[in-house]
């Protein structure tokens, strides 16, 4: 009864205020006053108003740093619109530990009352920010964090020509997932569960069953055609058999996805409208970066340089690189894949023109871009946090710092073996690139430096591959950032998205 009174007057902003601070007041005096809290309960507990001294319990855990650590530092808008795993967890530990039956609009009110009481704990000018505040610990009850047994589904594959390389990130964050005591779920966009939709109630009760068969992973570019005829869900739907009715059934989406159809933004906004919660970045920045003409534009009127260059429409008459004062060799290149399709370095207005084709097999828009020579460097970033330098390197090095990818192409050094000047510039541009395109969650942003120290910026990766011997996980390995604490953090970033 006492709940339900609680939470009624949380419904008008002047009770939720003086709630807080009577809460606030009270943690306050009962740190000088030691025996105070304790005797209050007693009190409450001696005329069967249980349900009080479970309130007040419940609230004095959310206000410890130990059990709940994301709810701290909770934003305007995790208070407001609670997520799926907040809510979840919030619900779980309060009915377990406390008998407290909690919806979601409560759960809202209740953390605003946190967040106030934090502030009403600094305002109150108290010797302590509420991180050292002295709890009372249930031994009897196993502690629980918001990171704890979620239940997790890994979009792999898809139908994209870097299909192979996602498939191998997600397989390796499945295995690290499941390690880290997940319930965990492997799904293939465009393959999906079984042949055709069928009803699912808790897919989670059994994930192995609903997980894919990785099999044996090649590094070759795989036959597109021939992934779509082994589909015999035969649609037009990019999504296979049963992929958003287990999606629904999640506590979190982990996009493994990486190429067109991961990367352009349709994915994520098929997620926001139908209320899934997903890791990366959102609709909007992932369709931006893909662009490679707007963000090209944007980098540039934010005298962020990059190549010289311009571009062709399917339809448009050809343009060539000397009616733009560009000589030749030129980079022709797609507006919006990856993974080097379509890629071709010309030297003539034959090459020009054979290779102008070529791109539009691929793409309705052809980048033409001058060509530089230069050492190849990325800047990984998370949550707006730069990483050390990488530099690419040719196979032949016999540096025993350098890992291999998994396609070969390429091995890596980590740290680059640059001068501070150069490393300091790399990362100003790329957390500057970051934020102009909103790439909060994770980015990948690659460079080329010429002999004389010009920097051009080439690309903007807002889904970058996340297996654990990529580019972008070494980089974060090597600023003490483990696989484990990286999928971790991915996870928390989830949480708020939309911050």
């Amino acid at each position: 009864d006492f709940l339900t009174y609680l939470i009624d007057q949380l419904g008008d902003n002047e009770y939720i205020d003086n709630v807080a601070y009577l809460i606030a007041f009270t943690i306050k005096y009962s740190r000088g006053n030691t025996g105070f809290l304790d005797a209050f309960k007693g009190i409450m507990t001696h005329f069967g108003a249980d349900g009080v001294v479970n309130t007040i319990n419940m609230i004095e855990d959310f206000l410890n740093p130990k059990k709940l650590k994301f709810l701290l530092g909770v934003s305007n808008f995790l208070i407001v619109h609670a997520n799926k795993i907040v809510v979840k967890k919030i619900q779980s530990i309060a009915k377990k530990k406390y008998d407290i039956e909690l919806t979601k609009e409560q759960i809202s009110k209740v953390l605003m009352v946190v967040s106030i009481i934090k502030e009403k704990l600094n305002t109150l000018e108290v010797d302590f920010n509420g991180s050292d505040i002295v709890l009372s610990n249930d031994n009897n009850v196993e502690e629980e964090s918001l990171l704890d047994n979620l239940n997790i589904v890994i979009l792999a594959g898809g139908l994209s020509l870097e299909r192979n390389i996602s498939l191998y990130s997600g397989y390796m964050l499945y295995q690290e997932l499941k390690n880290l005591g997940h319930n965990v779920i492997l799904l293939d966009s465009y393959m999906g569960y079984s042949d055709e939709e069928i009803d699912i109630d808790d897919c989670f009760k059994d994930p192995d069953k609903y997980s894919m068969d990785v099999g044996e992973i090649t590094d070759d570019i795989p036959d597109l055609w021939a992934v779509r005829k082994r589909r015999i869900y035969q649609t037009n739907s990019y999504f296979g058999p049963n992929v958003l009715k287990i999606c629904n059934q999640s506590d979190l989406v982990f996009i493994a996805l990486n190429g067109k159809d991961g990367e352009n933004g349709k994915l994520q906004s098929t997620f926001d409208l139908l209320g899934i919660d997903y890791t990366g970045n959102d609709y909007l920045s992932s369709s931006k970066s893909s662009n490679k003409i707007l963000s090209k534009s944007l980098l540039k009127e934010n005298n962020i340089p990059t190549p010289n260059g311009y571009y062709l429409k399917r339809d448009q008459d050809i343009i060539y690189p000397k009616d733009k004062n560009i000589n030749y060799p030129v980079i022709i290149k797609t507006n919006s894949l990856g993974f080097g399709i379509g890629v071709n370095a010309v030297k003539n207005d034959d090459e020009f023109t054979k290779a102008l084709d070529e791109v539009f097999k691929w793409d309705d828009e052809a980048i033409i871009e001058e060509y530089i020579i230069g050492r190849e460097f990325s800047v990984s970033t998370l949550d707006y946090k730069v990483m050390p330098v990488l530099e690419s390197l040719p196979l032949n090095t016999k540096d025993d710092k350098v890992g291999m990818n998994l396609v070969g192409v390429k091995s890596k050094r980590c740290p680059a073996e640059i001068d501070k000047k150069l490393s300091d510039k790399l990362q100003e541009y790329a957390l500057k690139a970051s934020k102009l395109l909103d790439l909060k969650a994770y980015s990948k942003i690659d460079f080329l430096v010429k002999d004389n120290g010009d920097i051009y910026c080439t690309k903007c990766d807002s889904s970058p591959s996340l297996s654990k011997y990529s580019h972008f996980s070494q980089s974060c390995l090597e600023a003490d950032i483990n696989y484990s604490d990286l999928v971790n953090k991915i996870i928390e970033l989830s949480l708020d998205k939309n911050k």
